[in-house]
């Protein structure tokens, strides 16, 4: 927190959190049933927690709940926030695309069909065999031999070479 530097100009925070999901852009935001959204989603906020929105993208908004110390910490910095989250990334190209994103311990997934999102989800995956299992959970319910692989994050090179051959091709992330 000591390094990120006050700012009186609208600033933007990624979100790195696992509690995040998205929700249609024509949905109103409500903390409240945010909350319910979330653990509806299998991924609850903790009571330490504030649910937030990302800003909108795509059609989507992604909601995450923030640790309330650190939150009010950067908004003490920071009275103008905007938050974001790879979550909320689209690729160029969705014919058929599975998008993985490493950040961290956290594995961003989005699967596309046809140009229409299919499937949002962050999952914690602090190991590759961890993200094996995530992936071989995913070709249970798609086809992911017959979609494209976009390796994306902290070490894409790493996803395609691991992952890549259960993919019916390896696409480039712009």
């Amino acid at each position: 927190m000591d390094e990120i530097p006050a700012a009186d100009h609208p600033a933007e925070v990624e979100l790195l959190l696992p509690h995040a999901m998205l929700i249609p852009q024509e949905t109103p935001f409500n903390p409240d049933s945010a909350r319910n959204l979330l653990a509806a989603n299998g991924t609850p906020a903790e009571p330490d927690e504030t649910v937030v929105a990302c800003e909108p993208c795509n059609g989507t908004v992604a909601i995450v709940a923030v640790n309330d110390r650190i939150l009010q910490e950067i908004r003490a910095k920071c009275p103008d926030l905007r938050f974001s989250t790879p979550l909320s990334f689209q690729p160029r190209n969705t014919d058929g695309c599975v998008w993985l994103c490493l950040r961290g311990q956290l594995l961003f997934a989005k699967v596309y069909r046809q140009n229409v999102l299919q499937f949002a989800q962050v999952v914690p995956a602090a190991s590759p065999e961890e993200i094996a299992y995530f992936v071989d959970r995913l070709a249970g319910i798609f086809p992911i031999a017959e979609y494209g692989l976009l390796p994306d994050g902290d070490d894409p090179r790493a996803l395609r070479k691991e992952f890549g051959k259960r993919f019916g091709k390896i696409l480039s992330c712009e």
